[in-house]
């Protein structure tokens, strides 16, 4: 059985859709931090964005750091997760089961890896805000680590629901 190569093509819009995806989970994890600290009371107008090394942030006023807010700070990345993972069931699962695709699949794949990175995320910056927020040295490692690892379980469950068998199969059926 023959395999279907990515076109030049595809790989460009792969690309593409890896780097709409990650400022768009950005934007989304961030306005996640900024709706939930508006719920809390702090005006719009007070929030700043800010940049940490080349992580964009928000910084709220300084009058809201002695509130109680326990919420705010596991917000972006929850929110960031709940709209991929409800983006992955509508659109990259429904699609590849539809009409198989190498394209579709890898595109899934990233927006799963993303969506269990958000997750990760939102328990680091709320449970550990001191090692989520290091740039340098063992926090900063250790944070990274967690992250990056943190992609393992929606890759594998992007694998369980998008099986690759289908796409070979639709593989064998169009070159058959």
């Amino acid at each position: 059985m023959r395999t279907k190569k990515l076109s030049v093509k595809d790989l460009v819009t792969l690309i593409g859709s890896a780097l709409a995806l990650l400022v768009g989970v950005t934007v989304v994890h961030e306005a996640g931090h900024i709706l939930a600290a508006v719920t809390y009371g702090v005006p719009f107008t007070e929030v700043n964005f800010i940049m940490v090394g080349i992580n964009p942030g928000v910084r709220f006023p300084d009058w809201f750091s002695g509130v109680p807010h326990p919420f705010v700070p596991y917000a972006g990345g929850t929110t960031a997760a709940l709209l991929l993972t409800a983006g992955y069931f509508l659109i990259c699962r429904r699609y590849y089961l539809r009409q198989p695709a190498s394209g579709t699949w890898l595109v899934g794949l990233m927006v799963m890896a993303f969506a269990t990175e958000q997750v990760a995320n939102a328990w680091l910056e709320g449970s550990y805000p001191g090692l989520y927020f290091s740039l340098t040295g063992i926090n900063a490692q250790i944070s990274d680590a967690v992250l990056a690892t943190s992609c393992l379980p929606g890759i594998l469950l992007h694998l369980a629901l998008c099986p690759l068998r289908l796409l070979r199969l639709q593989t064998a059926v169009s070159y058959g």
